[in-house]
């Protein structure tokens, strides 16, 4: 099975971190987005691995081919395409298999996604949406057929039956059968519309429920600051940087070279990936990535602090 990652997004509600740097870049836990999502996927038994770009394309190109040689990315030159437009532009590469698995480059989580791919190959559907549980989810299926009626964004939620539709959402990873691509035209962008397209041509749109599993979209400051602080509550086990060392029982991080006197200066909740930190500064709530400058002398909380600047977030 081919791996798309979807990389071409500005990032803007990272700004002014993504002022500088695509969205895929943005680290966690000290590990670029991109490469998260690569070894997610290959994890999972995918090898061949695709990857689409826009924003600040040269920056993420030169980082793919020093750390992902292999993955074949695919440049939108004039306009962002969207979730279609991407998956029109790379149909040569992604109809070379029988399926292929699209995943949002900001989407964290700990699917199992073999598991996932094993039941959507054995059924009759052409494209599955993972989806995890939710009260009031972004999508709506059918209860027993597990068919996709909608989504929540759409206007025709009114007409939904309750009685036997129930919602859940969608973790921002989605399966295609190669058959999929031929309902797709140069003018697509989003990708919902072409989902109910497909029903309209008789091809079986479904949701595959993952179970409560872990997930995460850390396109904005608050979630992106919560991953790190989730790895510190243990509620997601993942590689991170070999230059930090994790204080799981004080909930906070440091570089390996802390002294313990830099380690006071660290309240609950700090992850501090920068080996200059200034005397007398208190941190709690907060991301320090590890080339940020500290220019602050009293206190930082609810941030993620940047060599660009800070950027503030409420709990």
């Amino acid at each position: 099975m081919i791996g798309f990652i979807l990389a071409a997004g500005f990032g803007t509600r990272l700004k002014p971190l993504t002022d500088h740097i695509p969205k895929a870049l943005v680290p966690i836990c000290g590990i670029p987005l991109v490469s998260r999502v690569h070894d997610f996927l290959s994890s999972n038994g995918i090898t061949s691995i695709g990857c689409n770009s826009h924003y600040k394309h040269e920056i993420l190109r030169a980082y793919l081919e020093k750390n992902h040689s292999s993955v074949r990315l695919y440049h939108e030159e004039n306009n962002i395409r969207g979730t279609g437009g991407a998956l029109y532009f790379a149909n040569d590469f992604l109809s070379t298999d029988d399926c292929f698995c699209v995943a949002n480059v900001d989407i964290i989580s700990t699917v199992d996604l073999k598991k996932i791919t094993e039941e959507f190959l054995k059924s009759d559907s052409m494209a599955a949406l993972i989806v995890a549980p939710a009260a009031s989810g972004s999508v709506f299926f059918e209860k027993e057929t597990k068919e996709y009626i909608c989504a929540r964004s759409q206007q025709n939620i009114e007409k939904i039956n309750f009685s036997t539709a129930q919602s859940a959402d969608f973790i921002g990873m989605a399966l295609y059968r190669k058959e999929f691509l031929s309902i797709i035209d140069s003018n697509d962008f989003s990708i919902v519309p072409i989902w109910k397209r497909a029903q309209n041509r008789g091809m079986k749109v479904s949701v595959i429920e993952a179970g409560p599993v872990y997930w995460i979209d850390t396109g904005s400051p608050r979630a992106l600051a919560r991953i790190h602080f989730d790895f510190l509550d243990e509620k997601i086990k993942m590689p991170i940087t070999s230059m930090v060392y994790a204080d799981i029982r004080n909930k906070k991080a440091f570089p390996v070279v802390f002294q313990r006197s830099q380690q006071n200066q660290l309240g609950p909740y700090s992850w501090v990936e920068s080996s200059e930190l200034p005397p007398g500064i208190l941190l709690e709530h907060t991301v320090v990535f590890p080339d940020a400058e500290i220019r602050q002398t009293n206190k930082i909380e609810n941030a993620l602090v940047t060599r660009f600047g800070v950027i503030h977030f409420e709990t």
